[in-house]
């Protein structure tokens, strides 16, 4: 399940798409060792469809795990780290989609209306085998053209919404110096053992040392 390109384990196969903000792509992992991906953060929306093994996020303080055939939403800019629970006995894949603010927005107002703020989800795990199928539908649409991409692609956002988010009224979480200071705290966090150095920090961060 494990998906960060900085981290790319031997042998992997991506295949993407690629509109507007929105970035789509399926992962194709051979048998191998468990993937373990230090703690990030992404600028958009991550909706990840697991079709191999079970994995796991640290996420906001917790352990969530990803069995295979669920769907997880990680929020922009929130610090999370992933893991394969167990080794690859056999080839796997995922499915991710990268969705930016706007869209997600548009999704909310067919939910909340136009004066709605960005969609929240509490729970990162989810659980529906009817939203698991449009997704899995959406990789061949985004080659459509644009109106009825777009229509796919905002059919199941709001469904995703509609059904397991909330809307958020106050500002998105802040990016910037704030999210670096989180960014490195939760490292260190989860790392706390390991000789970190300065370069090492400020490659999470994209800053220089």
């Amino acid at each position: 399940m494990a998906t960060d390109h900085a981290h790319r384990p031997a042998g992997r196969r991506i295949e993407g798409r690629l509109h507007d903000d929105v970035l789509l792509e399926r992962h194709h992992y051979p048998p191998g060792p468990a993937i373990v991906l230090p703690s990030h953060a992404h600028d958009d929306y991550h909706v990840c469809l697991n079709l191999g093994t079970a994995g796991s996020y640290h996420y906001r303080g917790a352990r969530h795990v990803i069995p295979p055939g669920s769907l997880s939403v990680i929020m922009p800019d929130e610090v999370h780290l992933a893991r394969d629970l167990d080794d690859r006995d056999h080839a796997s894949s995922c499915t991710l989609l990268y969705v930016g603010s706007e869209h997600m927005r548009k999704a909310a107002a067919e939910h909340g209306g136009p004066r709605a703020g960005l969609p929240y989800f509490s729970d990162p795990l989810i659980r529906d085998d009817d939203l698991v199928r449009r997704f899995t539908r959406l990789y061949a649409q985004l080659d459509e053209p644009a109106l009825a991409r777009d229509t796919h692609l905002t059919s199941v956002l709001s469904a995703l919404v509609t059904r397991y988010g909330g809307i958020r009224t106050a500002s998105p979480p802040e990016s910037g110096p704030r999210r670096a200071v989180d960014v490195v705290r939760a490292y260190l966090h989860d790392n706390y053992a390991a000789d970190v150095s300065l370069t090492d920090l400020a490659r999470l961060v994209d800053l220089s040392p």
